[in-house]
């Protein structure tokens, strides 16, 4: 790319959350991008999307990055040591077209732009995605109605089929149980049950009034007056997605991923990887604090506002 000729998103991306070894990762991805205007660049999931004509052709996602490809370019991709089918839930179900592309290339920038290229070249072609103007105002009227009836939707509800005193397997609980939760964690390998039931666990010793649900179809969510943390099982690791807009102090260090995200931070566990209970208790102990001090958001604005003076 010619001196001075850097898309003007690239100032963007290196405001944008990311996880700790990111900024070099954004950077990358970002120069690794078509220089072209209908590129539009995004935060996701502490990494970044890259988008045209509203589809997404690229993103950084964790330590790699997944490009979309129709056939046989995705063959091609597939075809590379180390790609792999794009598989953000961890649980085999790829996602159709998208091929995460080696580590390595993060290293090698002209094979990462020649990839990238491709996937936007295909994906350019694509009629532009068109969406419903007032899906934002209808969310908006729907949410102000609950508010207005005390009522909740229901994934935010406690499930109908909780019950007090039991967990998977039979096993004592000081908590309600959400089955939908136990089959979520049935359906992972041993290691990973076992470090989210250790999660759970210690999320509901945080407070008594805990509560858990299921919510984006099936990732566990404990909630306390909003959101606190969620669960995910990746290929090789757990995460624990904590709801605290990046102002809950981490003195011991155990968030991995998501520094100065706006929403949420990552504690990612991988196997053989101790827990840090009592700062992992703490840190949901906070949250839970400023949730009932009106949210993390309604805390940033107080934040904000400038001294009053006599």
């Amino acid at each position: 790319m010619p001196a001075g000729a850097e898309p003007r998103y690239l100032a963007r991306l290196a405001r944008l959350p990311g996880v700790a070894y990111a900024q070099l990762d954004h950077r990358v991805a970002g120069q690794a991008l078509p220089n072209d205007p209908r590129v539009e660049a995004k935060p996701l999931f502490g990494g970044i999307a890259a988008k045209v004509n509203g589809h997404v052709f690229a993103g950084l996602f964790g330590r790699s990055t997944m490009i979309w490809l129709p056939e046989p370019d995705r063959a091609d991709a597939l075809a590379l040591p180390g790609a792999a089918p794009f598989d953000p839930m961890g649980d085999g179900r790829a996602t159709s077209q998208k091929v995460m592309l080696p580590e390595r290339m993060m290293a090698n920038p002209a094979e990462l732009r020649r990839w990238i290229g491709r996937a936007f070249a295909a994906v350019a072609q694509l009629p532009p995605k068109v969406k419903s103007p007032d899906t934002k105002r209808r969310a908006k009227t729907h949410r102000a109605a609950q508010a207005a009836t005390g009522k909740t939707s229901p994934a935010e509800r406690p499930s109908v089929n909780s019950r007090a005193g039991t967990r998977r397997g039979g096993r004592t609980a000081s908590y309600a149980v959400d089955p939908r939760v136990d089959a979520y964690l049935d359906t992972l390998p041993d290691w990973q049950q076992a470090v989210c039931q250790r999660i759970r666990d210690l999320v509901h010793a945080a407070d008594p009034e805990m509560t858990e649900t299921i919510k984006r179809t099936k990732l566990p969510f404990f909630l306390l007056q909003g959101n606190v943390c969620a669960l995910q099982a990746a290929r090789n690791h757990v995460n624990v997605f904590v709801y605290d807009g990046g102002i809950v102090a981490d003195p011991d260090g155990i968030i991995t991923d998501g520094h100065d995200n706006q929403t949420a931070r990552t504690i990612a566990i991988r196997r053989g990887e101790a827990i840090n209970a009592p700062a992992l208790v703490a840190l949901i102990r906070q949250i839970v604090a400023n949730n009932r001090a009106g949210g993390w958001r309604t805390l940033k604005k107080i934040r904000k506002r400038p001294p009053t003076t006599c």
